[in-house]
Order: structure tokens, then sequence, then C-alpha cells
């Protein structure tokens, strides 16, 4: 999110610039306590809400006249079940930020995109994907949910308990509640490393299948302009590719922790 003064201390603007709109209230509650409240008020006066992330989305799913949500103080993580390879965050992280506080606990998250900026739960309820042809998609790891429902509840939705329900809670769009917290599949801390090839966009088509047959993440850029394609590849240290049937330049070999290395850092 964005604000731009010249118009209005609450226009909404999302990252590209393609969304922009002002609601009638802007909040940032610091409790459930305080959505709760906040649900129920709008309700009451017949308004809606809309939760709004990190605006990575060029979605107009949170567009509103009426009021506008982010969990921004909603931030940690609740609680780590090594055992049972689980971890609870609260809804207001990015996906970077869940990366970074999972690390210090020696855990991971299984698969992300090459974005981390975006909120994790709303990369989660949108179906986002990371690549890999063997992994599903983030919304996958979600095996529980708490939640504040329309009329200002607080619900618990668990895998476990609820597994039907959970199939659309997994991609609900804010339509079931709004999260406060979610439970999510984690593995041990585990290093991948990244490989960066360049080439032209034919001979990476022709070899696509057969390099996401062979490596864990694989996924490519193509530049119309130069016909030119970066072709990105990940596999934990020592599987995957070592060598490859065309003509390359080789841009990027790096190994990092699967949290640092996944995201590509912008500058």
């Amino acid at each position: 999110m964005r604000t731009v003064g010249s118009k209005s201390m609450n226009e909404w603007v999302n990252w590209s610039g393609s969304l922009k709109f002002t609601p009638s209230a802007f909040l940032q509650p610091r409790s459930e306590d305080e959505l709760a409240d906040a649900i129920r008020e709008s309700a009451r006066n017949g308004k809606r809400i809309r939760v709004a992330g990190a605006g990575h989305s060029s979605s107009s799913l949170v567009e509103t006249n009426d009021t506008l949500i982010q969990l921004k103080n909603f931030k940690g993580i609740v609680r780590a079940d090594e055992r049972n390879g689980t971890a609870t965050l609260r809804t207001g992280m990015t996906v970077g930020e869940a990366n970074d506080a999972l690390q210090e606990l020696g855990l991971a998250l299984f698969n992300t995109g090459d974005v981390d900026v975006q909120m994790l739960t709303g990369a989660i309820s949108t179906g986002t994907h990371g690549s890999g042809k063997r992994l599903q998609n983030l919304s996958s790891m979600l095996v529980g949910v708490r939640m504040i429902t329309s009329e200002g509840d607080v619900r618990n939705v668990s895998q476990e308990a609820d597994p039907e329900l959970m199939k659309s809670v997994r991609v609900a769009l804010g339509t079931l509640g709004i999260f406060t917290e979610i439970t999510v599949r984690v593995l041990p801390l585990f290093k991948l490393r990244r490989v960066e090839l360049c080439t032209d966009i034919e001979t990476c088509l022709s070899h696509f299948d057969g390099l996401a047959d062979e490596n864990r993440n694989v996924d490519f850029y193509w530049y119309p302009r130069s016909d030119e394609a970066k072709i990105r590849i990940l596999n934990e240290p020592g599987r995957g590719s070592e060598r490859f049937p065309f003509s390359f330049n080789c841009k990027e070999n790096t190994e990092d922790w699967v949290g640092k290395i996944l995201p590509k850092e912008r500058v």
C-alpha cells in the first residue's frame, strides 16, 4: 500500500499504480477486539469491509467506497510445532517476514514465488503459486485459520476438524471472514542452489519440459525486444541438472537458505 498525499491521505494505490480508490475509512486495528468492533460497527451501519494486503495484486478485489482494513499490526509467530510440522503466524506478515521468522526457528515454507513483498495470507488466499512441476500452489500449505466472521465472532477452522470447509477456506478471498492467524505446514530449514541461465527464447521453450522434469523449481522470463530468455533453476544442493544440452551464458550460481534464495532480491 501507499498513500498519495496530493489527492487524499486515504487513497489506496497498488504496487503498479493500476488500481486507485479512496475508501470512506481506513483502519489498522491493533487487536482482534478492535477488528471485531470495526466489523460489528460496519454491519450496524450497512457498510462493507474489505481487507488489503501489500497491494501486490492488480485485482480490484479490495476496492471499496466503505471501510478498508489493513492488518499490518498483526505480526509474529504465535507458535511452532516441529513434531507435527506446523507453525501458526499472524496474518499481517509478508512472505519475506514469515521466511525470516521461521528461519530463526530452523523451519521453512516448502515453496514461494520469486517475490516476497506480498502478505503470506494474501498469497495463500489468491492461490498464488511458486514454480515446480511436482509442487502444489501455496494454498496447499494451509491447515488452519483463526478468523473474525461477519458477525464479529471469533472462529477457529482446521484441516483436522473441518476438512470440507478447509477446501473453501484455502482460497476464500475474504468471503468467510477476516483471518487473524493462519496455521501452515512447514519443513525443517533447508538450502537451495539457484542457477540463472540466459539463452534465446526458442532454445528455452524447446528444453523447458525437460528442465521442469529434472529440477525442483524452474521458471523463465522472456525479453521480447531482444528475444532473450532468462531461465531460473533451483534445487537442493547436489540435486538436479548439472549440465545443459544447449548454449547459454551463466548469470548466477548461488546457494543459501530457502527463504533467501527462492525470492529474488530487487534493488
